[in-house]
């Protein structure tokens, strides 16, 4: 009977030690598997906002680019404006201008007295008023 009572006892402590050592190595490998998953999801968030980041710097890339080609098309225009303008003939407005001798010239005329010379000091005919010289 007692050789009955230790088989008992042994294998009940065989069975407690079993039970508690797979709940042990189960609780163990769940929470790793658990971890791992966690793990895998946590990259997979971290992959999809990396690949949203980098979506949204190359649309800003691409405006920015754009920006760019609209500014150099803007400057290489008003330099073509700069340049055609240089090259062009006066127009007739400012041909119309008189330097500031003849335009003293054409006044003391206008107002009927002839006019002597500015630098030399001499007469100068035709400065004079058109009406008293008989010109018209």
């Amino acid at each position: 009977m007692i050789a009955l009572l230790r088989l008992l006892l042994a294998s009940f402590l065989a069975a407690s030690l079993g039970f508690a050592s797979g709940t042990y190595f189960g609780t163990y490998r769940a929470r790793l598997k658990c971890d791992t998953e966690r793990s895998a999801a946590t990259l997979a968030g971290y992959q999809t906002e990396f690949t949203r980041a980098e979506q949204q710097l190359n649309r800003n890339q691409e405006a920015g680019h754009a920006v760019e080609i609209k500014r150099q098309k803007i400057h290489s225009t008003f330099q073509m404006l700069e340049r055609e303008a240089s090259n062009d003939a006066p127009h007739a407005v400012d041909l119309c201008v008189l330097p500031a001798e003849r335009l003293q010239r054409w006044r003391a005329a206008n107002a009927g007295g002839a006019v002597a010379h500015t630098t030399t000091g001499e007469f100068d005919p035709g400065a004079a008023d058109p009406a008293t010289t008989g010109q018209r």
